[in-house]
């Protein structure tokens, strides 16, 4: 959610650590420059939250956040993890608010064998995510990191106690 406050309250674009060899990108004309995250079995509307470009005060943003305010406050989990705070938060908040708005999407590409591609029109790779292949999602890239996938899977997201994380 710190990804969401920060870029709504002061704009700009936002990378995780994970992500490299990220190339300069134009948003010019664009309130948000988002990209597509095809990592999905049960919705159509998952949006990447590792890489985005926000102008401030973006309803976008502005719903994600009350959305996981809601999450947390209703322990909500969701069908996977992204539902709790991550991809499709932000994609049901750009379904809702994104056809008032100039977005320039792109695509979030899963790669089976090399890094994931963040591509805008005109295949224009912009940046690498994060080594596709066994699915390794949920691991943050950064070494001693967390696994959300395995926090969400053990029901520990919201502090819960659990043996199996101690």
């Amino acid at each position: 959610m710190v990804r969401y406050c920060l870029i709504n309250t002061f704009g700009g674009t936002y990378s995780d650590l994970s992500i490299c060899r990220l190339k300069p990108f134009s948003a010019q004309g664009h309130n948000m420059v988002i990209f597509r995250d095809g990592n999905s079995n049960r919705t159509s509307w998952k949006v990447n939250n590792s890489l985005f470009y926000s102008q401030p005060n973006n309803p976008i943003l502005i719903d994600a956040i009350e959305q996981i305010v809601s999450n947390v406050g209703n322990r909500y989990y969701g069908h996977d993890p992204h539902f709790n705070t991550g991809p499709s938060v932000f994609g049901r908040a750009t379904a809702k608010f994104g056809n008032d708005m100039d977005l320039l999407v792109g695509q979030y590409l899963w790669l089976k064998h090399r890094k994931n591609k963040f591509i805008l029109p005109g295949n224009n790779v912009v940046a690498r995510g994060k080594r596709g292949g066994a699915f390794k999602g949920g691991v943050s890239g950064v070494i001693g990191g967390n696994n959300y996938n395995e926090i969400w899977a053990k029901r520990a997201v919201y502090g819960e106690i659990n043996d199996d994380i101690r």
